[in-house]
């Protein structure tokens, strides 16, 4: 594969960008011109070709602009431009490359409970999907937590932990985790005892707030930060009941008018929203009900579209609306309050980080080229690289996004067993099977395809983020336009949207 490309943008702009270089630059048309003839080895005979009768490059631009941009391609080659890619090998992970990622990782979140105090319509755990463990109102128990300390301990003080943030996030998820708040309490009182010079501890939650009244100042003191499912006005939230069919609106609403008259500042800084886009709400009316009554900017995203059952296809295609659909030509201000929350906008964020050489997330990686842990050609995390998720059955898992049968070890008898050898053997194997798909694909710099959430990945897995050289031109085009089309204030981009 060539590693320059051309795209042209809607405004008929011209620019090439380069996959090794990481850099997009405004282009003249000659240059592209003088990249064709080249590519048919025809560059030598450039003056001849122009001064044929049957050629209008004469007529459409004067010599010494032939000449200067000539040189200027010539230029661009000798400094590594219009190369071709190398064969890129297949990524082998061992052993060492695993724990260095258990050593350092940041983010540890425990299922604390299967059971939930509603039964909304769209929920991931329910009717509708088939890729997790059947529900069965279970409560984790405080000796899973420990135990998992107890694992990482030693690993946060071996010579292989090489992070310079000494915070872990601790995160507790459910089903409704305040269902299990005696777990929650003990999990912070024995992080906080724990004392370690080289931790700082962070808690985080996601929660319904049907129960939040309850245990709201044991939240503050420990300053967890709080993000409140919540759908909009009462119609909006109407899929979000009680298991007898009632509404939780009311109650949801009530507690965290409570919290933010109780403790203000804490809801100014610690609590935030989500919101699911349904065929009962829209971004607008989400966005408007939330920022008027709350003074937030809730995330909104879609019904989860993987893992549904076939026999579900069409609940799920009632229900599922695009976010850009319903925002539609909604008013300059609707769009301005909810720029940093844009999808789109998100999306430009991890274009420029990835596909720019001149992003960095801090100083340090700025001045300090750091040895990085080796990442495959896909978007898969190195495992455990991001976080660990430990079931409410206590299976350990990389991540809570995907199914559950990807599960890598277990917290039993006071033990975490993990075989090391054996993730990595197994990845491997994954990474083998998607090598051709990843091999010829020109999403190289910037994949953010999960391997396991790909259907078939143990027969014959399709990548659905492949992308050929025409459909990366068509992607690259995308975020150029939106950067020449809209007033992009970078600072507040940089500073505001939040990778997770």
């Amino acid at each position: 594969m060539k590693s320059t490309i051309f795209i042209e943008s809607t405004k008929g702009n011209l620019y090439l960008y380069d996959f090794l270089k990481k850099e997009i630059i405004p282009c003249h048309p000659l240059i592209q011109v003088f990249d064709l003839l080249d590519r048919k080895n025809l560059l030598d005979d450039l003056y001849r070709i122009i001064d044929g009768e049957n050629s209008d490059m004469a007529d459409k631009y004067k010599r010494e602009d032939i000449d200067y941009y000539l040189n200027k391609y010539l230029n661009y080659k000798k400094c590594g431009y219009f190369s071709f890619f190398k064969k890129r090998e297949a990524l082998e992970y061992d052993e060492l490359v695993i724990k260095e990622s258990l050593c350092n990782i940041n983010n540890i979140v425990f299922e604390v409970t299967d059971a939930c105090n509603l039964n909304c319509a769209y929920c991931t755990y329910g009717n509708m999907y088939y890729d997790y463990d059947p529900r069965k109102n279970q409560m984790m128990g405080f000796d899973t937590v420990k135990t998992v300390f107890d694992f990482f301990i030693p690993l946060w003080n071996s010579h292989s932990n090489k992070s310079s943030s000494k915070i872990t996030t601790v995160g507790f998820y459910g089903g409704e985790p305040l269902l299990n708040f005696e777990l929650i309490e003990k999990s912070v009182l024995f992080c906080n005892r724990l004392n370690l010079s080289n931790r700082i501890f962070k808690y985080t939650m996601t929660t319904n707030a049907t129960l939040i009244d309850r245990h709201i100042s044991f939240l503050v003191k420990n300053d967890f930060h709080i993000t409140i499912s919540l759908d909009g006005s009462k119609q909006n939230q109407s899929y979000r009941v009680f298991h007898n069919g009632k509404n939780s609106f009311d109650r949801v609403f009530r507690n965290i008018k409570l919290i933010r008259e109780k403790y203000p500042d804490f809801f100014e800084t610690n609590v935030s929203f989500n919101s699911v886009l349904h065929n009962r709400n829209s971004v607008e009316e989400i966005h408007k009900f939330i920022f008027n009554e709350f003074g937030k900017v809730p995330q909104i995203s879609s019904v989860n579209n993987y893992g549904i059952k076939p026999e579900m296809i069409n609940e799920f295609k009632s229900m599922f609306i695009l976010y850009h659909d319903s925002l539609g030509g909604n008013d300059s201000q609707l769009i301005s309050e909810r720029f940093t929350n844009d999808p789109n906008v998100f999306r430009l964020c991890q274009f420029l980080l990835w596909y720019s050489s001149s992003q960095f997330f801090d100083y340090e990686s700025f001045l300090y080229v750091k040895d990085q842990l080796p990442r495959a050609i896909n978007g898969t995390c190195v495992p455990f690289s991001r976080k660990m998720f430990i079931t409410v059955n206590k299976k350990i898992m990389v991540c809570e996004r995907v199914d559950f049968k990807y599960s890598w070890g277990i917290v039993d008898d006071g033990k975490v067993n993990l075989d090391l050898d054996y993730i990595a053997d197994k990845y491997n194997r994954y990474y083998k099977k998607m090598f051709k798909q990843c091999h010829d694909c020109y999403m190289i710099n910037g994949c953010h395809q999960c391997i396991f959430q790909l259907e078939n990945l143990d027969s014959t897995p399709h990548c659905y983020g492949y992308k050929s050289e025409k459909q990366m031109i068509d992607y690259i085009k995308t975020y150029i336009d939106m950067l020449e089309n809209r007033n992009i204030p970078f600072e507040e981009l940089f500073n505001d949207v939040v990778f997770s």
